[in-house]
């Protein structure tokens, strides 16, 4: 069975479980030199996907599937395009905020790869992001799951995170609420635009 997490951003994040093992997932030290402990912080590496063969599969991150963005940073313009298959409406947020969003799904999911479709480049891009998880909400402690760090040169992008929350405990991978933290983004500008 494959599960599927889909959300239209400026990025599409999506979620798979599959009968199959996992590729090794990559990892490399992020030389952001605004992160305080760059130097021993491992990030995982998106490789290429194809968005047509998505077209079949469960979006759990839209509104069809009961899924909400309950509660979000200040700052940002338009939360709720990210779950929307719109490409004309999008998340708007400015680069020196706190950026972060919490989605709660219908039921507890299984999480191993988290897809990102990044289509704007006229404006900088979301550049690390630290992918935390919670069986429930209001958590006073959240699941580290990891951290992407993306390339602003790809447009789409298929992160493995199992290999890393695995490592915890194999339930670290289940969740009921999702939290996406941005911790840094790519210099190109002032603003983010999210579709």
């Amino acid at each position: 069975m494959i599960w599927w997490f889909l959300i239209s951003v400026n990025f599409l994040f999506f979620l798979i479980k599959s009968f199959f093992t996992p590729k090794a997932t990559i990892y490399r030290n992020d030389l952001n030199t605004n992160y305080t402990n760059s130097s021993t912080e491992k990030y995982i590496l998106g490789e290429n996907y194809n968005l047509t063969s998505l077209k079949l599969k469960i979006d759990f991150g839209s509104l069809d599937t009961g899924t909400k963005i309950i509660e979000y940073s200040k700052g940002i313009i338009n939360i709720r395009s990210i779950q929307q298959y719109d490409y004309d409406s999008y998340m708007l947020t400015p680069c020196n905020s706190d950026i972060w969003w919490i989605y709660s799904f219908s039921d507890i999911i299984h999480i191993e790869k988290i897809g990102l479709v990044s289509l704007e480049h006229y404006a900088s891009n979301f550049k690390v992001i630290e992918i935390l998880g919670s069986d429930v909400y209001p958590a006073t402690k959240w699941k580290k799951l990891g951290k992407i760090s993306t390339n602003f040169t790809k447009s789409f992008e298929l992160f493995n995170i199992y290999e890393y929350c695995k490592n915890y405990d194999e339930d670290n991978c289940w969740v009921k609420y999702l939290k996406f933290h941005v911790l840094s983004h790519h210099n190109l500008e002032t603003i983010i635009i999210v579709l």
